[in-house]
């Protein structure tokens, strides 16, 4: 049974013993920047796990309440503490989470916890909200096979381009879905810009019969750059981090990657410190000696 932890613009809610928790909000520093007033949210919490137990961590944070409130484009989530590869995002996505609104108004992340160490761990989940004409929100849901990588793809109307999107699993059990991939996609029409929806990948590694959901943030605005770097995971932990141009901000982004089922942990996936690129870091799990390419986009407009 979930057990709430606390209240109000953040929630945790555990399956396992968590016997601190200490909320450090960061600053929405740069917010109402470019010409898409863009702000960017954030929360870290910390937690003991002591006695070590396999758990899952759901938190979120919202959007400026202020007049004319910004949306969520997008957002992720940095994860630290815990064994190697043994904690990672499983969701990471808009939520509709404020009472009375109508609309989606927060970014939630949700970390498995599958390791056996007692000791510190670290959640913040990132939003980046902002105003564009048209926005809106499209989703796909798609059953996740027993064994398999499932890809999810959400595609955004003609008219409109995605600003950014994300993904949510349907798993209770820790451990049981881990999210793999989360970027932008072009569909193959007259251009080759990624800039048609969002595509996740899920690993379900156990818990047949469940589902996940693919979300993609869409609206109309000129100027928007997909810009997108390669990488080679060649040790167990890599970082990667694509640049906006110089006098960009960052608007959304993503990794995707190519290595093999099961053994990846997703633990950064959100705007760097500037707000001018998106940084990454995959884990690479028992495949040392091996290496397999990612990517990261980096969504900019002025």
């Amino acid at each position: 049974m979930a057990v709430k932890l606390s209240r109000g613009p953040l929630r945790i809610a555990s399956l396992g013993a968590l016997a601190l928790a200490v909320c450090l909000p960061a600053a929405a520093s740069g917010a109402g920047l470019g010409k898409l007033h863009l702000a960017y949210e954030g929360n870290t919490t910390t937690t003991t796990v002591d006695p070590p137990a396999q758990n899952s961590v759901d938190s979120y944070h919202p959007c400026p309440t202020s007049p004319g409130t910004p949306s969520p484009f997008g957002g992720g989530f940095e994860i630290g503490g815990g064994g190697f590869g043994t904690l990672f995002a499983n969701s990471s996505g808009p939520l509709d989470q404020i009472p009375g609104t109508p609309k989606l108004d927060s970014w939630r992340v949700v970390v498995d916890d599958i390791g056996s160490v007692s000791g510190q761990r670290s959640y913040t989940e990132h939003a980046v909200c902002g105003k564009v004409r048209a926005l809106g929100y499209e989703k796909k849901t798609q059953a996740t096979p027993d064994d398999k990588r499932t890809v999810i793809k959400a595609t955004c109307p003609a008219s409109k381009h995605v600003l950014g999107g994300g993904a949510l699993s349907e798993s209770t059990f820790p451990g049981a879905q881990r999210l793999v991939a989360t970027a932008p996609f072009d569909s193959g029409d007259k251009g080759s810009t990624p800039d048609d929806g969002w595509k996740i990948a899920i690993d379900t590694m156990t818990q047949a019969g469940q589902h996940a959901t693919a979300y993609a943030s869409c609206g109309k605005a000129g100027g928007l750059h997909y810009l997108s770097r390669g990488f080679k995971a060649a040790f167990p932990s890599n970082d990667g981090l694509r640049q906006c141009p110089n006098g960009e901000w960052i608007v959304g982004g993503g990794i995707a990657q190519a290595g093999p089922f099961g053994k990846q942990a997703l633990v950064v996936n959100s705007f760097d410190s500037t707000q001018t690129a998106w940084s990454a870091s995959i884990q690479k799990v028992n495949i040392s000696g091996k290496t397999f390419p990612f990517t990261v986009t980096a969504i900019c407009h002025k």
